[in-house]
């Protein structure tokens, strides 16, 4: 069964019913040390079995103390098998005598968790000891899983139906590209560079110096070579990548994060689902596949709200962002967009993080103004003879006439900038200075990132 279908209760609900009507005088349920971190049970703790238990949860190691006639086992031993450690280095099976007090039809069903881990092997003479049926619980099979129960596969619930069934969640793979994964890479020798090299059998960790250097290509990482920080640059900070997201579902194929977000949200929304999504400025006037996105999103969706944050309060520091409120709706040969109801909270207003916090109450205006609950009666507060209004809307008409489908819709008259007699104080100056300063480099940056990856992707074409 699939990963988080649920064959844990599955096989805790057949031994009930094996025990209640199929004649099951006891079970063994044989479980790894994880088993008690992930369910709230009582488990075997010492070697002795009442005549009264009908379930008996433990491990295997103490099954195979108890078949050895141990008294007691120190419960450390529990975490973690003896192939884990590596005390058994040749794998061969363990040695298990009859035992009087334990005997073969002791147990009617033995019921072993994730069966595809060192049963076959280390284990096998314990699991194979009593005369019983033999039920085995995983979501990963192996050929040596088949072998040992000899195809006998009684149920199979794999993840495709769990998600049909609603009872798991779907999952997209992204593939990342990295300059190790596209070419391999070479560890330098050095007298500070240490290489580990792991036993496959025994598990062990050996350190030791490299004396030359250790060149590997990208079918080696993961398998023979194991590198950690493959998505990280030479001074420890995530190296950034230049990902193109091609998927059916979305208007455009970009490699710009806020893009695809807005794509993915609106591919995630059922029919009349509704969204408030936290974007930053760029999100509202890029071209290219911005303006792709914006029409798109226009006419597939209703967007219907949008506010003005204030600066590096709700996104980045320097950052301005907005909340874009959108209704996913069924398709249609004209745009559900009509009308797009703005409010700015931005401008002619200086908040900070520390001395002047943003309160509940600086959005009561914007909550009165968005009335939630008759949203297509709403009326605005700007005016020709209130032009200090912050709350006015826009039709579709006209944002479709606005340069690459715009939607940085502003009107307010800035005081800073128009009255010089009005300034803000200084170090408000200074901090908006500063602010956009930081987001200017963070921009610069961020296509000077995707420059590099694209010359980097370059010269690995023409080698």
């Amino acid at each position: 069964m699939a990963t988080g279908s649920g064959k844990t209760i599955a096989a805790i609900t057949a031994t009930y019913r094996l025990i209640k009507y199929g004649g099951a005088r006891r079970v063994l349920f044989l479980v790894n040390r994880k088993f008690t971190e992930l369910y709230n049970v009582q488990r075997l703790s010492s070697n002795t079995i009442l005549d009264s238990s009908k379930v008996v949860i433990a491990t295997i190691q103490r099954v195979y103390s108890m078949l050895k006639g141990e008294p007691e086992l120190d419960p450390s031993l529990e975490e973690g098998s003896q192939f884990e450690s590596g005390a058994e280095a040749n794998l061969e099976p363990l040695p298990v005598v009859y035992n009087p007090a334990l005997p073969l039809e002791f147990f009617d069903v033995v019921v072993i968790d994730e069966v595809h881990r060192s049963i076959y092997t280390l284990w096998r003479q314990v699991v194979e000891y009593f005369d019983a049926f033999l039920i085995g619980l995983t979501a990963t099979p192996s050929k040596q899983t088949f072998g040992f129960f000899n195809k006998n596969l009684v149920l199979e619930y794999d993840h495709e139906r769990a998600v049909a069934d609603g009872v798991n969640v779907d999952f997209e793979i992204y593939k990342i590209r990295t300059r190790i994964t596209e070419g391999g890479s070479t560890v330098e020798a050095g007298p500070d560079t240490m290489l580990g090299f792991r036993n496959r059998r025994t598990r062990a960790l050996r350190w030791q110096s490299a004396e030359d250097d250790l060149t590997y290509d990208p079918s080696e990482l993961d398998r023979r070579v194991v590198a950690p920080d493959q998505i990280r640059t030479d001074d420890g900070d995530s190296e950034r990548q230049a990902l193109t997201y091609n998927r059916p579902d979305f208007w455009t194929t970009t490699s710009n994060k806020q893009f695809n977000f807005v794509q993915h949200i609106k591919s995630l929304l059922k029919i009349h689902g509704r969204a408030a999504v936290v974007l930053p400025d760029n999100v509202l006037f890029e071209g290219g596949a911005g303006e792709t996105v914006r029409r798109n999103l226009l006419k597939e969706c209703e967007v219907h709200t949008l506010l003005r944050l204030p600066t590096g309060i709700f996104y980045a520091q320097g950052v301005k962002a907005n909340v874009l409120f959108f209704d996913r709706r069924p398709g249609a040969d004209t745009p559900w967009t009509k009308t797009l109801w703005v409010y700015d909270l931005r401008t002619n207003k200086h908040f900070t993080l520390k001395t002047k916090r943003m309160v509940r109450a600086d959005l009561d205006e914007f909550v009165a103004c968005y009335r939630p609950g008759d949203r297509h009666n709403r009326t605005a507060s700007w005016s020709e003879a209130n032009p200090e209004g912050r709350w006015r809307s826009f039709s579709y008409e006209e944002i479709l006439a606005r340069d690459k489908v715009s939607l940085d819709l502003f009107w307010l008259r800035d005081e800073s900038l128009e009255d010089s007699a009005n300034l803000p104080e200084p170090h408000l100056l200074a901090q908006e200075i500063a602010d956009d300063l930081r987001s200017a480099l963070a921009q610069i940056e961020d296509v000077l990132g995707d420059l590099e990856q694209r010359v980097g992707a370059g010269e690995l074409e023409e080698r």
